[in-house]
């Protein structure tokens, strides 16, 4: 396991996240997930953050049951095929690429990051996962889970108002 680096940090303190953003418990010393959503600027075609969070696996466990078994399965099979892939500790972290298709993101105009962390170590290398692959992997989503998720997005996920408008469009998939 490598140490983390700032492409996982807090974008607001510039740190790795200290609680969990669901029951507010420290995250030193367990097992706990970042993900994050970028968006391309169109204008200057750099990527930033839309939302960040970090979730412990406690509450990572309690979410869960919040997504129904139909979506459970497909997302479990999707991943199948990748799987050695992305568990392998000794995969090079490329923050550029798409973990699954290998494109550069720059072909993309949103991607999200996924990490599992453990006392300051990447326990699993961050996944990348860029608009194509969002995209596919959101259809595999029930009503009930995407219903689960929307919930999840406006009890713990601090997004700007506008992004807010933008995003509702069935457009916000948690990969955690």
């Amino acid at each position: 396991m490598c140490k983390i680096s700032k492409e996982v940090y807090c974008e607001v303190t510039e740190q790795p996240f200290e609680t969990c953003n669901v029951c507010g418990n420290s995250l030193q010393d367990q097992l706990y997930f970042v993900e994050k959503a970028y968006q391309k600027n169109k204008e200057n075609g750099q990527f930033f953050v839309v939302f960040e969070f970090a979730i412990c696996s406690n509450c990572r466990m309690d979410m869960l049951k919040g997504i129904s078994n139909q979506s459970l399965t497909k997302m479990q099979m999707y991943m199948h095929d990748y799987t050695p892939e992305i568990e392998n500790p000794e995969r090079e972290i490329d923050f550029n690429t798409c973990t699954f298709t290998k494109e550069p993101l720059q072909n993309y105009d949103e991607y999200h990051m996924v990490a599992t962390i453990s006392k300051d170590k990447y326990y699993i290398p961050p996944v990348i996962m860029g608009g194509k692959i969002m995209e596919e992997y959101q259809e595999l989503l029930s009503d009930k889970t995407k219903g689960f998720y929307d919930d999840f997005y406006n009890d713990f996920v601090d997004i700007p108002p506008a992004l807010a408008k933008i995003l509702k469009a069935d457009k916000k998939p948690v990969f955690i």
